[in-house]
């Protein structure tokens, strides 16, 4: 998210993944062996590996969202924007590989464990869409998000960051 002062100086505010990252991309398993196999430690290791690239893809896409508005405006270059989306994405591979290898090691050692981990995966799943979602509405220009409003106004659809009309009260 970006804020705007009256000069057109952006400050920004990048939205962070956290452990919704964690638990939806320890559910995504890239096969590196190419056994089919997903237990013991090469489950581990194929977990792992499956849950840092949605941590660190997720990481990015917001990041590159949270700049897009300074980069329109000329705060910021693409390179510099793209630059910062690979080193935050890095960033929070780093940060978040000690717990992607302890809930994917977890799950290849235990897999009872799959049931409750699906289900945490499905909510991080819907936290990550909802942020995305919210990182891409305020990546929008001013135009672009008010004709969206209206859009939306006409189909009967309430938006995030839509101003709430105020309720009518009868009293009889």
């Amino acid at each position: 998210m970006t804020t705007e002062h009256d000069d057109d100086f952006y400050t920004l505010k990048i939205r962070k993944g956290g452990a919704e990252a964690v638990a939806a991309g320890t559910a995504v398993t890239a096969d590196v062996v190419g056994n089919g196999e997903s237990f013991g430690f090469e489950g581990t290791l194929e977990q792992s590996t499956g849950g840092l690239g949605v941590v660190a893809l997720y990481q990015m896409v917001l990041t590159a969202l949270s700049c897009e508005r300074a980069v329109r405006a000329g705060q910021m270059t693409r390179a510099e924007q793209t630059k910062r989306a690979l080193a935050d994405g890095w960033s929070a591979c780093k940060n978040t590989a000690v717990y992607v290898i302890a809930v994917s090691a977890l799950l290849s050692f235990l897999p009872f464990l799959s049931l409750p981990l699906t289900l945490a995966a499905v909510i991080g799943g819907i936290s990550m869409g909802g942020k995305l979602s919210r990182s891409f509405f305020d990546a929008l220009t001013d135009e672009q998000q008010e004709n969206l409003r209206n859009a939306a106004t006409k189909a009967g659809v309430k938006l995030f960051g839509q101003p709430q009309q105020a309720a009518t009260v009868t009293v009889s």
